[in-house]
């Protein structure tokens, strides 16, 4: 990230922790605490929050209070252990999400009649780099491998199709495919994209659905 933008993120990443680190690390081990909030700082709310740097000051205010009640509500009733689990979760979720969503886009440009052939170089690359995350989950946290097993089979299920392997598609390319008949959140107002049901901001642009009409 360039350094301006770190700049903007900064301060909102401090102001998200100093109300949810209390929250976040009760009853962890010194350790685990510690790696939590690390990863918290590093990699988790920088990607939560990666939109936010051509957000005007009021849209940063809200797109901060509502990733710090939604960790807050998120973490409250949480027993150590899974809050442990929570933590890891959020942390290998956010590792693969973009290249999960560089194979979506691919299989996207598949689907609207890019050639396979062409697209396949760089779907295969996205192929390693989810399975190097997929058995790194399954070698340091196999609790969570259940919940990231969906994300990681439609992940590689787009990539298999952007590069023309089977057309077979993952159930959310084919929602994609039949955006008409999905139930949506939303379409954004600023670039016209579809919004899965419970989007608070657009996952192509990072404008507020606020006010849109699904």
């Amino acid at each position: 990230m360039a350094q301006d933008g770190q700049d903007v993120l900064t301060p909102l990443i401090e102001g998200i922790m100093a109300q949810v680190d209390g929250a976040l690390t009760e009853g962890l081990e010194p350790d685990a605490a510690a790696w939590a909030e690390r990863v918290y700082r590093s990699t988790i709310l920088p990607w939560e929050l990666r939109f936010a740097v051509d957000d005007t000051e009021e849209m940063r205010r809200t797109r901060v209070e509502i990733v710090t009640q939604d960790l807050l509500k998120a973490l409250g009733s949480l027993t150590p252990a899974d809050r442990w689990d929570f933590v890891l979760h959020r942390y290998y979720l956010t590792n693969l999400m973009p290249y999960s969503d560089q194979a979506l886009e691919l299989a996207e440009r598949r689907f609207a009649g890019d050639d396979g052939d062409v697209l396949a170089g760089t779907a295969n690359q996205m192929r390693e780099r989810i399975r190097g995350i997929a058995a790194e989950i399954e070698e340091r946290a196999p609790q969570v491998r259940d919940r990231m097993r969906e994300v990681v089979s439609e992940s590689l299920l787009d990539c298999a199709y952007a590069a023309g392997e089977t057309d077979l598609m993952s159930l959310r390319m084919g929602a994609e495919a039949q955006s008409a008949h999905r139930a949506l959140a939303g379409r954004c107002a600023s670039c016209g994209r579809a919004n899965p049901e419970g989007s608070r901001f657009c996952n192509n642009c990072g404008k507020s659905l606020e006010g849109s009409q699904a």
